[in-house]
């Protein structure tokens, strides 16, 4: 990601010359260390919208919980108890395969409305609904992206359109490529969508990217995080970002945004309670 990248660049750098220097050693890795911090906490600044989020209006709740639930982990019985506990309305998971369908098959009895496309490479998806979905399909925002599903609900009169995606890790720059174009593409479609819009994701992609920006400006989205803090759900300790996401409507206010348990995955779920 490009945060480690410029973080371990500006390290290498430095460290450089306090070898170069190394008389100097003691004096330069001081200045080291101090201008690390001080970029650490100049980029995680940089993560934090400051605007505080609407105050909460409307007497409707829409639960969401999304996850990317890493293929090859099995601890499909970790994931069910967090979904038992948080009881969403609506639950998006990505790198599903034919193994976590199968295992999945239980969420069907409180989850009867449901779509799943498995994968066996990482990138199979699914939506689960307590409420009846008015339709679903699935879309491909680049024509060598993987697969969003989108799904329509109506809730109290109200249109929802719910929008589950992955885009490819920027790991190359065919897949950086690939990425910012299906950005760019989803981007411009939900703004041709009536009614409410939620788009949830691993968008491998964190606030700090200005793909990221481009994003939240060509959709007329919100990030559900803004005024509320980084919230990291992918790898661990000091080293975890926030690339999992919701995005919604500015129509919608959110009571609660929580980064849940780990179950095994790298990434961590994301829970919401939406009102409207």
């Amino acid at each position: 990601m490009v945060y480690y990248a410029i973080c371990f660049g500006l390290a290498a750098i430095v460290f450089l010359v306090a070898w170069i220097k190394r008389n100097e050693f003691k004096r330069w890795f001081i200045v080291a260390v101090l201008g690390f911090i001080i970029y650490t906490v100049w980029v995680s600044m940089s993560y934090v919208n400051f605007e505080k989020q609407p105050q909460v209006v409307g007497k409707n709740k829409l639960k969401i919980f999304f996850t990317n639930v890493l293929t090859g982990n099995n601890n499909v019985a970790a994931l069910l108890e967090s979904i038992k506990k948080k009881q969403p309305d609506i639950i998006g998971l990505v790198e599903i395969n034919s193994y976590w369908v199968r295992e999945l098959k239980p969420l069907r009895k409180d989850y009867p409305f449901f779509q799943e496309i498995p994968k066996e490479h990482n990138f199979g998806l699914a939506i689960y609904s307590k409420r009846k979905l008015d339709h679903s399909f699935s879309i491909d925002f680049h024509p060598t992206s993987e697969p969003s599903i989108i799904a329509k609900v109506t809730l109290n009169n109200e249109i929802f359109n719910i929008i589950v995606t992955h885009t490819l890790p920027p790991v190359g720059n065919q897949y950086f490529n690939i990425r910012n174009s299906h950005l760019k593409e989803m981007a411009k479609y939900t703004q041709m969508l009536k009614g409410h819009v939620v788009v949830m994701g691993d968008f491998n992609l964190t606030q700090w990217s200005p793909f990221y920006r481009d994003y939240v400006r060509v959709s007329g989205l919100k990030n559900l995080r803004d005024g509320r803090g980084i919230y990291s759900t992918w790898f661990f300790g000091p080293l975890a970002i926030p690339i999992d996401h919701f995005f919604v409507s500015k129509s919608l206010n959110s009571a609660s945004f929580e980064v849940l348990d780990d179950f095994g995955s790298d990434h961590r779920p994301i829970f919401t309670t939406i009102n409207y």
